[in-house]
């Protein structure tokens, strides 16, 4: 009667075990998909901003560039709009903004075009750059009053009124 009892538990034990197996496998399928699914995301969310920040510094230099461009990247399947250097591309899944202004028209050394650009990002409006040189920028009033609430984390000192200077 005993092995009668060990065969029972042996068979109960076996049963348990393929229900947990059942279940850890169907785990990791799920988290297998949801991997797959945030990485595609990501990628999709990726391919959309790098076309909208082609075509926006396309827009910014050549506006005859940036409708071949943004043509481009309609036949790969993101809608693509432009103009005056800002652009947005909206993929299947996903979309993005941006804005790029042609040097021409901001003469801005490179540091202190990406610290206003920066600058505008955080805020989340447009500056009002009134001149810039290769270290400091100087803006409307009204602008000045917005950089200030950024200025010291983008490594910027007031020197002057309105005025801002490399720290």
């Amino acid at each position: 009667m005993s092995n009668l009892l060990l065969v029972r538990d042996a068979r109960a034990e076996a049963g348990q075990i393929a229900v947990l197996a059942a279940f850890v496998i169907g785990m990791m399928v799920a988290v297998t998909v949801a991997i797959a699914l945030v990485g595609a995301a990501m990628v999709d969310r990726t391919a959309a901003t790098v076309a909208a920040d082609a075509v926006a510094l396309a827009d910014a230099v050549d506006p005859a560039a940036a409708s071949s461009l943004a043509g481009w990247y309609q036949d790969r399947g993101y809608d693509v709009r432009s103009l005056d250097g800002q652009a947005q591309a909206l993929g299947a899944e996903a979309h993005a903004q941006s804005q790029a202004i042609a040097e021409h028209e901001l003469r801005v050394a490179p540091v202190v075009r990406a610290v206003v650009a920066r600058a505008e990002q955080l805020l989340g409006r447009q500056l009002s750059v009134l001149t810039a040189d290769g270290v400091s920028v100087t803006f409307s009033s009204v602008s000045a009053r917005q950089f200030e609430a950024v200025a010291a984390e983008l490594g910027m000192c007031v020197t002057e009124l309105d005025t801002f200077t490399r720290c």
